[in-house]
Formats: C-alpha cells, sequence, structure tokens
C-alpha cells in the first residue's frame, strides 16, 4: 500500500512531561487513517505530522491529542519577513502561512 503525504504541520502540545507523555502522543496521532509519521520533540513541546489531506485533517489531529490528554494548537511559525522568505518556503510551509494570514483576517 503506497501511502501519500501531502501535508506537513507542526502543533504545539501543552501538558506533556515526560517520555510517556510523549509517546502517548504519538501512538494516538499514528493511529489516525493516513497520518504517515507523528513525531514529538518533548523539549519543544511540538508534534510534527506528515499525513494524507485526503484522509485527515489538522482538526482530527488536535482531537485524537485532546483525548490522549493533552491540548493542541497549530504551531504558528513566525511570519516571513520579506518576499524572498516567501519564494523560498517549500508548498506545504507557503499553504500554511496563507491559512495563517486567512484566519487573522476573520
Amino acid at each position: 500500500m503506497v501511502m501519500v503525504i501531502n501535508m506537513k504541520l507542526k502543533f504545539d502540545v501543552e501538558g506533556m512531561m515526560c517520555a510517556a507523555c510523549s509517546a502517548a502522543v504519538e501512538r494516538a496521532v499514528s493511529k489516525l487513517d493516513g497520518v504517515e509519521s507523528a513525531q514529538v520533540n518533548l523539549l519543544a513541546k511540538l508534534l510534527t505530522a506528515e499525513f494524507d489531506e485526503s484522509k485527515t485533517d489538522s482538526e482530527a489531529i488536535i482531537t485524537a491529542v485532546k483525548k490522549a490528554g493533552f491540548q493542541a494548537t497549530l504551531h504558528e511559525e513566525t511570519p516571513p519577513a520579506n518576499t524572498q522568505d516567501i519564494k523560498d518556503m517549500d508548498d506545504n510551509s507557503l499553504m500554511e502561512y496563507m491559512r495563517q494570514l486567512k484566519n487573522k483576517k476573520k
């Protein structure tokens, strides 16, 4: 079976105190259909998830983290300083940057 990865997002995760906590988050997210990988950086309190956008989304990932007993929010990257920074972004980063801009207007 070939997994299509078309999205890679980062999430801030609150409440993790140890390796068992980070493993619980990784397990919960990895169980979602369409998730190829879920990696937690415990010190940074950051989850990186790679997934097939046609099978799951950021809200499902946040819900899985909450069901595991932790709080998660989409990680906000520092906005690009100039136009050249935008040109250097990969497709996923650019899409996420545009989503953040759109959400700020609401």
